[in-house]
């Protein structure tokens, strides 16, 4: 089962009784399923998730199971088929992350 893969940071509100506060979530999906996963807020003074997608790419790898089985189908997946993948709206191919992987 090989098909596109989308990795994207989501500014997200939670509405409370008498205020909203913004957060972000990580989404990971595919044309079959997908997971979700709270981020932590940006930090202006170092690169992190935010502003370095192979660093968040790195993130979901590394997260795997923990967070979800469904982000740990489809990060598996991208090794088996050694796949690309659109990281917000970036696609990079194989050759580009397979490092993150360990290959």
């Amino acid at each position: 089962m090989s098909n596109p893969i989308y990795i994207q940071i989501l500014e997200m509100k939670r509405i409370n009784h008498s205020d909203s506060e913004k957060f972000h979530m990580c989404r990971v999906s595919d044309e079959y399923e997908d997971g979700f996963f709270d981020i932590a807020e940006p930090e202006e003074d170092k690169d992190n998730i935010y502003n370095d997608n192979l660093a968040l790419l790195k993130e979901c790898w590394n997260m795997g199971f923990d967070v979800s089985k469904q982000i740990s189908n489809i990060m598996d997946s991208i090794v088996e088929y050694q796949k690309g993948v659109t990281i917000n709206e970036k696609y990079y191919e194989w050759g580009e992350i397979k490092h993150i992987f360990g290959k």
